[in-house]
């Protein structure tokens, strides 16, 4: 750059300085890797993650502000979720990034089987026998509950194992078993005649 100054003599004098121009680094924006979370609830998973790492701008990082959708803390559902994150400078600098949290539910249901069971037979064909199998799991509120054999069947004399299988949306599974025991422990009921008299 040349400057030149003039007095009323029209004498002139300049001089002359260097002005260097370089390139400004952009804002930038570092989100974290992708994250993988277990749900706790029907609705999903409750993530917590840390804001991304501004650098760059030639500003004071203070100053920036950094908001992500869905924010930390935020109820993620299953499947898989994209996160979009933005810095912005005072100065109207913005900067971008994005990552992907994935909620699965790899847990199988929480089965619980009776204790082994007796029961009385009430017919030639052994006894009909009811018990109760319950599932319960974080994230299905209706796990499928099946028995082989199942409740209210006839079982026969001696004893049979039930298998029980509780399966979640997921498709995790879980099973148990117990023993049913129809006995006969009742004596036959005789019935005599009345006192006969003969000749």
């Amino acid at each position: 750059v040349t400057c030149t100054g003039f007095d009323l003599k029209q004498e002139m004098a300049s001089c002359q300085f260097v002005v260097r121009v370089r390139a400004v680094p952009p804002l930038e924006l570092a989100c974290p890797p992708k994250l993988d979370v277990e749900c706790d609830s029907p609705a999903g998973g409750v993530v917590q993650y840390a804001l991304p790492v501004v650098s760059g701008g030639c500003v004071d990082l203070a100053t920036v502000t950094v908001l992500c959708d869905p924010p930390p803390g935020a109820v993620f559902p299953l499947g898989v979720t994209t996160v979009n994150c933005t810095a912005v400078a005072p100065d109207g600098q913005r900067a971008t990034c994005s990552f992907t949290v994935t909620v699965r539910d790899s847990h199988p249901p929480q089965l619980n089987c009776p204790l082994d069971l007796l029961a009385e037979c009430d017919s030639g064909a052994g006894a009909t026998v009811n018990f109760s199998v319950t599932a319960a799991d974080a994230c299905d509120p209706n796990p499928v509950v099946t028995c082989e054999p199942a409740a209210g069947s006839v079982f026969p004399l001696g004893t049979t194992t039930v298998t029980c299988r509780a399966k979640d949306a997921a498709g995790n599974e879980s099973t148990c078993t117990f023993l049913v025991t129809v006995r006969d422990t009742t004596p036959p009921v005789l019935d005599c005649p009345k006192n006969l008299v003969a000749d």
